[in-house]
Parts: structure tokens; sequence; C-alpha cells
């Protein structure tokens, strides 16, 4: 069932160029149609199958109107590098039913995270579980399984949050001291892998932990100094400001 429709537009030279990576996690599937012809511009719709950017495709166009389907756990953005024009494309939302659009459910996210089915998928329910989000029930210690289960078969992404989680209730007054440790160490743990799979933001956040000395660790420019210059060849500007 269709769930929304939007134009959208990305400008090599003035406006908006690109959406960063992501997934459509409120749409069962999305379809992405070429309104105007992909010779008048570089770049554009790609996919993304890792935590790091030189796991990108580029998804081929070759005429208006061509289209390309994907599911919800396809983790996608769009880079317009240069051209003579603005790129347009139609993009359309579906749910998986009528009931799931009206009542704005995703019943799909957490039906194949349960089934195990998917990394992806098992990482957008601990997202839904964490915040209360699309129907789920505000439920940390479930978020918390789900990120370990996905970071443990190698998604990067899951492994950042979980960290961030784990940093969040290491700076809660209402533990001891030495919980506050286990829990800072934990995080440490989470980040540093997030960080070897390729997530730069990861890999900016390890560099300033030992650029500043957080967390325990002992200050390091020259570990520092390693993790934020992989950040900057992927494209991350603060890293390149630290630098």
């Amino acid at each position: 069932t269709v769930a929304d429709a939007l134009i959208r537009s990305y400008d090599p030279a003035e406006e908006r160029q690109d959406l960063a990576t992501h997934y459509d996690n409120t749409a069962y599937a999305t379809v992405v149609v070429a309104l105007n012809d992909p010779t008048e511009y570089e770049g554009g719709l790609f996919v993304q199958t890792g935590a790091n950017v030189n796991t990108r495709k580029s998804v081929p166009f070759s005429s208006p109107g061509d289209a390309v389907l994907h599911r919800f756990d396809v983790q996608h953005g769009v880079n317009v590098r240069s051209g003579k024009k603005k790129r347009f494309s139609l993009v359309i939302w579906f749910g998986e039913d009528e009931d799931s659009v009206v009542t704005k459910t995703v019943p799909w996210v957490r039906r194949e995270a349960e089934e195990c089915a998917s990394v992806h998928a098992a990482f957008l329910y601990a997202v839904n579980s964490q915040s209360g989000l699309y129907g789920v029930d505000t439920n940390v210690q479930l978020a918390k399984e789900y990120y370990v289960w996905a970071s443990d078969r190698g998604h990067g992404l899951s492994a950042y949050c979980l960290s961030n989680l784990l940093f969040k209730e290491a700076c809660s007054n209402d533990i001891s001291t030495e919980e506050q440790n286990t829990l800072q160490e934990q995080s440490l743990m989470y980040l540093k892998l997030s960080a070897e799979r390729g997530l730069a933001h990861a890999q900016h956040e390890l560099g300033v932990t030992y650029k500043q000395g957080y967390s325990g660790v002992q200050s390091d420019f020259e570990i520092a100094r390693y993790w934020l210059m992989l950040a900057e060849k992927q494209g991350h500007g603060a890293s390149s400001q630290i630098l």
C-alpha cells in the first residue's frame, strides 16, 4: 500500500547535493524513479553494504523513467558530484499493507528481527525499541540485545549505537563507580569494533578519545591521528578540522 510519495531534487552547483547513508525504516519497500536524463549529472543513488564508504555501489539509471525497487533493509544514499542540471527523482514509499500505513507501524522490522533474518532488521528494531518508535514499546534492554546480536555478525553501525548507549548508562549517578567503569570499558570496546569495521563516525570519535584522553584511555596523538585520518579519507569534515 502506498504510504507517501515525493519528488526530490539535487543540485550539483548550489543546493542539496547529497543525502547521507540511511535506511528507509518506515517503508517496507521503496521505489525510486529517475525523472531526467542521467547523463545530465554525475553520481546519484548508491547502495552501501557495509560501514565503510568503500562498500558503496552506484545504482545505474540509463534513461528517464528507469526505476529501482528496494526493501527497507537496504542501506542507501545519494551523492550528486557535478553536472549541467539538477537530478530529479520520484520517491514512493510503500507499507506492507493498509493497516501498517494507517497505524504508522513497521511490523516487518520486528518480524524479520525476531526471525533472525537480517542484521539490518535487527539494528532497526533495536533503534525502535530504544526510542519507542513506530508502535514499538520502549525497551532499552531489548535494544541492547539486538544491537549485540547484529554487532556479533559484523554490523558496524550496531556496534556504534551500542557504544553510545553504554556510555550514556555509564554517566548515570545511580550506579556504583565499579559499574560505571565496566560500562565505560564496554562502550570503548564497541566503539573500537565499529571503527575497525570502517564506520567514519566511530573512527572520528575514537580519534578524539585518544587525542583528549577520554574514557579511561591515555592521550596518544599518534593513535588519534591514525583514526582521524581514516575518517578523513571517508569525507568526515570534523576529522579534517582536528587534523
